[in-house]
């Protein structure tokens, strides 16, 4: 029944549809509303992967002009979110297959695991690390977007935190362009966090093994949570 259930609310049509209306948000700057907007519409399957964004189109719905409509898909496109072809424009990028899925997952684990054998947070790192921990379990993590939005990017800053304690800015950097928590969000649509409650277990492990100033267990904490991350949510990828 549950499996039913879970089939119903990935096809539902409010999630896809031929013709997804955005709808522009509150404040903040036309390229950030574009990028907003469109981002929505692409996790929550709006426009199938691979399906073509046009440009006028996208500008009309969101009643801007063209400018800031292209500043925004080129910003999707430095994240591998849409794909930028010289004839055709942009176009969504497909979803991860298995075999990216897992290679995502591994140099996620090295470069988090790596940080983490060479340093340890310092004193507002872990301060962050603590009050993230705290709030998380309040957030939303419903099927759509706008409801996982806030715990998938509560969730980035915790692990960037951890990796930004190594104090090594090439490795920072290489771990911020992999984009993971944008590429495996996608995968939420229709279902949501479904590992909420053992991410959440997971994390304050981390913290105590912070908080007691052992490397070892907060190395293997961090281990456990990514290699339990990857099975988890291996189910979410498309069949």
């Amino acid at each position: 029944m549950a499996e039913e259930e879970s089939t119903q609310v990935r096809h539902n049509p409010t999630l896809k549809t031929a013709s997804p209306l955005l709808r522009r948000p509150p404040s903040r700057s036309l390229p950030d509303l574009a990028y907003e907007a469109i981002v929505q519409a692409i996790v929550d399957r709006q426009y199938d992967p691979g399906s073509r964004l046009n440009i006028d189109a996208l500008a009309a719905q969101l009643e801007m002009s063209n400018t800031p409509v292209r500043e925004a898909l080129t910003r999707a496109a430095m994240q591998r979110l849409v794909l930028q072809d010289n004839n055709r424009g942009f176009i969504v990028a497909p979803l991860l297959n298995e075999r990216e899925y897992h290679q995502l997952f591994e140099v996620r684990a090295l470069l988090e695991l790596h940080a983490l054998q060479s340093s340890l947070p310092d004193q507002d790192i872990m301060k962050r690390l603590t009050e993230l921990a705290e709030i998380m379990p309040s957030m939303k993590h419903g099927a759509i977007y706008r409801d996982f939005k806030q715990f998938n990017q509560a969730d980035r800053e915790f692990h960037y935190l951890l990796i930004s304690s190594s104090r090594n800015s090439f490795l920072i950097r290489a771990w911020s362009d992999l984009h993971f928590h944008l590429h495996v969000g996608r995968l939420y649509a229709g279902e949501g966090i479904i590992d909420f409650s053992q991410a959440l277990l997971e994390h304050s492990a981390i913290v105590e093994a912070l908080q007691k100033n052992d490397r070892q267990a907060l190395v293997e904490a961090a281990s456990q949570h990514i290699q339990h991350a990857e099975v988890r949510l291996s189910h979410l990828l498309p069949s």
